[in-house]
């Protein structure tokens, strides 16, 4: 059974670049509010520096969603459900700030900053990479770094991460109203990208993940190589999701007939 008595063998969370000076300095239990996520998805924004910005469009993205998860806490939402908000949305503001800083994010994040301005990639494959990396990578290393901090148990965590549905369904709902309006059709090959994706079901790949890296926590060696293969996962992902697509376009008129031969074609 996992307890909070297994905190002494507590595995390491990978460091990331800090996003403020006050990043990860917590006073008091619960010092984190949506209206603080806000504010530093507002404060830390990419700095759009062509057209496309791939970057750009998860960020605005994002933080519509932050936006609409509220302005504080809710009667029914766990107290630790906002301080793990921060705490997941830091690991984006940490892979952003290292590549700004001209440093190597981590390996999820590295095809949306490598591709971001590819102009044969569509708005919404840079959103659904973006949720991709945060949601495969980010989440479970976020549970555990609150696990961590606050000396408890995976079992104490789970009404937190329950808590969270709202902010990872809003931004899921962000990115498929982002895809709905691009499709062109059906058979449009950005339908087959989309899938079947699910806030539910990643979030529940990301509890699973966050699980094994607690129980891993007995084998120091362990906890790095399965973080090392959790990011290597999120970047093949990402990649397959930027993979480039042509714009939508009309159809092209029929060549009169003959005009193969013309054209030496035929």
């Amino acid at each position: 059974m996992e307890s909070a008595q297994r905190t002494v063998l507590r595995p390491q969370v990978p460091p990331q670049v800090p996003v403020s000076t006050e990043a990860s300095t917590h006073p008091s239990p619960w010092p984190s509010r949506p209206s603080r996520l806000t504010a530093r998805l507002r404060t830390a924004g990419p700095v759009r520096a062509a057209p496309v910005d791939g970057v750009a469009v998860f960020h605005r993205l994002y933080l519509s969603a932050a936006t609409g998860f509220g302005g504080g806490p809710e009667p029914d939402r766990p107290p630790g459900t906002d301080d793990l908000a921060v705490r997941l949305a830091d690991r984006y503001l940490g892979a952003l700030a290292a590549a700004q800083a001209g440093l190597r994010p981590p390996a999820c994040w590295r095809p949306l900053f490598r591709l971001r301005h590819h102009p044969g990639v569509r708005p919404s494959q840079f959103a659904l990479a973006g949720v991709s990396a945060h949601l495969a990578h980010d989440l479970p290393l976020a549970l555990l770094e609150a696990a961590t901090a606050r000396g408890v148990g995976p079992e104490a965590l789970e009404a937190d991460l329950d808590g969270l549905a709202g902010l990872l369904e809003g931004l899921e709902e962000a990115v498929g109203e982002r895809v709905r309006a691009e499709l062109s059709s059906v058979a449009d090959p950005l339908a087959y990208l989309v899938g079947g994706r699910s806030a539910a079901r990643a979030r529940e790949a990301a509890w699973s993940a966050f699980r094994m890296l607690w129980r891993l926590g007995e084998a120091p060696a362990l906890p790095g190589e399965f973080t090392a293969r959790l990011g290597a996962e999120a970047q093949s992902a990402a990649r397959l999701l930027l993979t480039p697509l042509r714009p939508p376009t009309a159809a092209a008129p029929r060549p009169e007939k003959g005009e193969g031969r013309r054209h030496g074609g035929g």
